[in-house]
């Protein structure tokens, strides 16, 4: 069995081996010493598969019960559409039916939706109880379960609403991994991909080869040390832990742009090719770094293309981050602003200046519709059909409250992968 540490500001482990489910209760009762009763939240697609009446036996729920908990659950409809404020409501109107204390836990079985939404309820529970994950998915073993991100998605965009809850215990058992069909196996391959692109070149060397399931302990490890030491570094994900979004930003308007027919590791994986390319158009990257992530993800069984236009991503970016971009096409701007540009490092700030933007209206919906339509405009001139065109664009994330302002100031920030 191994162990990783992730020392948040309640550290706690992560154990990874094989068997551990069956392992899972004893586990959970010395790591929360007073629990009394563990409530299962999963999704009813994980259900059948571990808990009492399942196909494969008396997995998670039986052992919780044979170590003394008293046991409930309540299984979600699966996918991301169930990722919502109404399934949360349910969730919580379930453990107050069940009678939960603060002296008991919740323990989220599943994928990473579940989990996610699971751990939001825990959260929020009577101002917070404790939490345990049990990830039955790659993705979720590799990143959703560790670094306590919880949430559900509003108005079609994702994780707008949600918390920061730390589980008290990660148990991630390698056998789960044999229940998954092809496609979902492939969508964590991402994650982990993403990990060795990072800056893990023995991990990312062992996924472009393939057939890397036979050291799957080894790569879950791997994964989870680097997230844990992001998570370290970074609990609140205001620096070095945006790190891990390598891929998320086009990724999440890949998802929207197909009505979620995209999964999340698709997504992440043709938003990772497209960061590679935007990255050789700024001169930070040679041609080669997409070549070779394209071969990682190829050998995962991962898509490198979505069929969207530069406009319609666009569109989507505006509508998943609820603020305003503006574009530079070949080093220039394509929206009519003048700026002033200064670099350090790695990050580059734009001030407004001279125009007729109006920051105190900014907010509201009419600027946004505005805005979206002069991006579309300016991209007209780029292939419609072809998506790769997106690299020649720069993002700039506008944050209309400048630091240590009395007064709205405009300010443009670049918003890297």
């Amino acid at each position: 069995m191994r162990c990783v540490e992730v020392r948040a500001g309640r550290p706690y482990e992560v154990f990874i081996g094989r068997g551990l489910m069956d392992a899972a209760g004893g586990m959970i009762v010395e790591a929360l010493g007073g629990t009394r009763m563990a409530a299962i939240l999963t999704d009813d697609t994980v259900a059948p598969l571990y808990l009492v009446d399942a196909l494969y036996g008396a997995r998670v729920e039986q052992a919780l019960s044979e170590s003394g908990l008293r046991t409930c659950r309540f299984a979600m409809p699966h996918g991301e559409a169930h990722k919502t404020l109404a399934t949360w409501e349910k969730m919580l109107a379930f453990l107050s039916e069940q009678g939960m204390t603060r002296a008991d836990a919740v323990v989220a079985l599943g994928g990473g939706v579940p989990g996610d939404v699971a751990g939001f309820a825990a959260a929020c529970y009577q101002r917070g109880v404790d939490l345990v994950q049990i990830p039955t998915t790659l993705l979720a073993m590799i990143d959703s379960s560790v670094g306590g991100k919880t949430g559900v998605d509003l108005g079609g965009l994702k994780n707008q609403v949600g918390a920061f809850h730390q589980p008290r215990l990660v148990l991630i058992d390698p056998d789960a991994l044999s229940t998954l069909p092809a496609a979902t196996l492939s969508d964590g391959a991402a994650e982990a991909v993403k990990y060795g692109v990072l800056g893990d070149t023995e991990l990312f060397e062992r996924l472009s080869r393939g057939g890397w399931t036979e050291d799957a302990e080894w790569v879950i490890e791997r994964c989870v040390f680097h997230k844990a030491a992001l998570v370290a570094a970074d609990e609140l994900d205001r620096g070095s832990r945006q790190l891990l979004n390598l891929g998320h930003t086009l990724g999440h308007a890949i998802e929207k742009c197909s009505g979620f027919r995209f999964s999340h590791g698709q997504a992440v994986a043709v938003g990772m090719i497209y960061a590679a390319r935007i990255a050789r158009s700024m001169g930070l990257c040679g041609p080669e770094v997409e070549a070779d992530i394209a071969a990682a993800l190829t050998a995962g069984g991962l898509p490198l293309s979505a069929p969207y236009g530069a406009a319609e991503l666009a569109a989507a970016l505006c509508g998943q981050t609820g603020r305003f971009f503006t574009a530079f096409a070949n080093g220039q701007a394509v929206c009519d602003t003048q700026v002033n540009v200064t670099a350090e490092d790695t990050t580059v700030q734009l001030h407004l200046r001279d125009t007729d933007f109006q920051p105190l209206g900014a907010y509201n919906e009419d600027w946004q519709a505005l805005l979206c339509t002069e991006l579309q405009q300016a991209f007209s001139a780029l292939t419609a059909d072809d998506a790769a065109d997106f690299f020649h664009l720069q993002f700039w994330h506008v944050n209309l409250w400048g630091p240590g302002s009395a007064l709205p100031v405009p300010r443009l920030e670049i918003l890297f992968e």
